[in-house]
């Protein structure tokens, strides 16, 4: 009998895990976005080593091979660099750049890289530090969620973009269902 109990609420709890209820509700808080903490840069470390992760720079290689990027790309809000570092070694021809606006993530980045071919700089989204129409892919990766103006940041990514230049965000929605990261805390 406690067997069937067990599994009943097993199967009611993944009932509402499939339903993912509820939604998170993430407002935008600035002085929450950057990390500033070196625990916090510390943390956004591993959580980049997470297999889920690495499963998303796959999806993010595996787009850029079919968009076909050439020249100079810029990865914005790249973060500890892992995915900056994966793009100048899959795609040797592009002259690589990743942006952060947190020193110490760049700082780590760096460390965590110290052979890749990519640059790293300390720059905000709002101001990314290129002339306009200079850059020829633009590509943000779970960093869109983060920014306090979003729609700026996508102006500025305009800006910089040369004519029939290319972007693409990848990103988690701020209100996916709560199952969205249980899935993620259990893949890492």
């Amino acid at each position: 009998m406690r067997h069937y109990r067990s599994m009943a609420l097993l199967l009611a709890l993944t009932g509402l895990a499939f339903a993912g209820y509820p939604h998170m509700k993430i407002p935008r808080e600035s002085q929450r976005e950057k990390p500033e903490d070196e625990q916090v840069v510390k943390a956004y470390d591993r959580i980049s080593r997470w297999h889920i992760m690495r499963i998303e720079r796959s999806i993010a290689l595996k787009e850029l091979e079919r968009l076909k990027p050439s020249g100079t790309l810029v990865d914005v809000g790249c973060g500890p660099g892992y995915l900056a570092d994966a793009i100048s070694r899959s795609f040797p021809e592009l002259r690589v750049t990743g942006l952060d606006i947190n020193d110490d993530m760049l700082k780590l980045a760096r460390r965590n890289f110290p052979e890749t071919r990519a640059e790293f700089r300390q720059a905000d989204a709002i101001a990314i530090p290129f002339a306009d129409n200079e850059i020829d892919f633009v590509l943000s990766t779970n960093a869109f969620h983060h920014w306090k103006d979003p729609a700026q940041s996508l102006r500025e990514f305009h800006r910089v973009l040369k004519p029939g230049g290319q972007f693409l965000v990848l990103d988690p929605r701020r209100d996916m269902r709560r199952v969205y990261y249980w899935g993620a805390k259990i893949l890492q």
